[in-house]
């Protein structure tokens, strides 16, 4: 009996741990990114400086972070969800790429800022 207790609070805690972990996300500046390692799932937010096509319709926007300048890749996808505008607040949660020696953000989930 407590070894079936001890197994079933080991499950729920990895259960709980697991899906805690996708709730929140490093919340990093244009500084702190570039010395974020790749794949880190990170959240930037800031002001639409400018917003660049790229192939088949996915977009490189341009944030002011704040404490520099951030560039996000947004895949077709999720460029025809958000739409960026320059003067616009935007937020999006992605993963971290090295793109050309400079570190960027790869957007896996697109969220407008409030």
């Amino acid at each position: 009996m407590e070894r079936t207790v001890s197994i079933v609070c080991i499950v729920l805690g990895a259960a709980l741990l697991w899906m805690s972990s996708g709730a929140s996300h490093q919340v990093v500046g244009a500084r702190e990114l570039q010395s974020t390692d790749d794949g880190t799932l990170v959240r930037v937010k800031g002001e639409v400086l400018q917003v660049n096509v790229v192939s088949d319709g996915a977009e490189v926007v341009v944030l002011d972070a704040g404490d520099g300048t951030v560039t996000v890749f947004l895949s077709r996808e999720a460029a025809s969800t958000l739409a960026p505008t320059p003067g616009e607040s935007l937020e999006v949660v992605g993963r971290v790429e090295e793109y050309r020696g400079r570190k960027e953000v790869r957007v896996d989930s697109p969220v407008r800022a409030r």
